[in-house]
């Protein structure tokens, strides 16, 4: 787990979404918000709609899926849940990757429906200042 960066106050966070054009949203958020609240920013940013499964993955540099931080509490132990999660506590320094899969039961249903998946990466973050630090 990373370590709660102190210094920082409000992360500001590029979201691509992983379509063949280039579509992205920059979402101010405070660092010690919720991924829950990231969530319904990437909701409202993109217009998709509420109601449908999406996860959190802390990312590397290949944007390989890592640790799993849901929307819903799994209930099992060491899951992490969005509702219980502060950005803080895993995002840590501008360049940290995060990976946001929404829908992700179309995901399991098959190759076609797999098709409605957004992919969504933040590649930067800033502690308020104007420029992104990342990829």
């Amino acid at each position: 787990m990373a370590k709660k960066n102190t210094n920082v106050n409000l992360f500001k966070l590029r979201v691509i979404l992983d379509t063949e054009e280039d579509v992205f949203r920059d979402i101010e958020i405070e660092c010690d918000s919720k991924f829950e609240a990231l969530h319904s920013a990437v909701l409202d940013a993109f217009d998709f709609e509420e109601g449908e499964m999406s996860s959190f993955y802390m990312s590397n540099d290949e944007w390989e899926k890592g640790l799993e931080i849901s929307l819903m509490d799994m209930g099992e132990e060491g899951s992490m849940s969005m509702a219980n999660t502060a950005l803080s506590e895993m995002i840590s320094r501008p360049g940290d990757k995060v990976l946001y899969v929404y829908d992700g039961l179309h995901l399991r249903r098959g190759e076609e429906a797999a098709k409605v998946v957004h992919d969504l990466r933040i590649v930067g973050a800033t502690a308020g200042g104007d420029e992104f630090v990342g990829v």
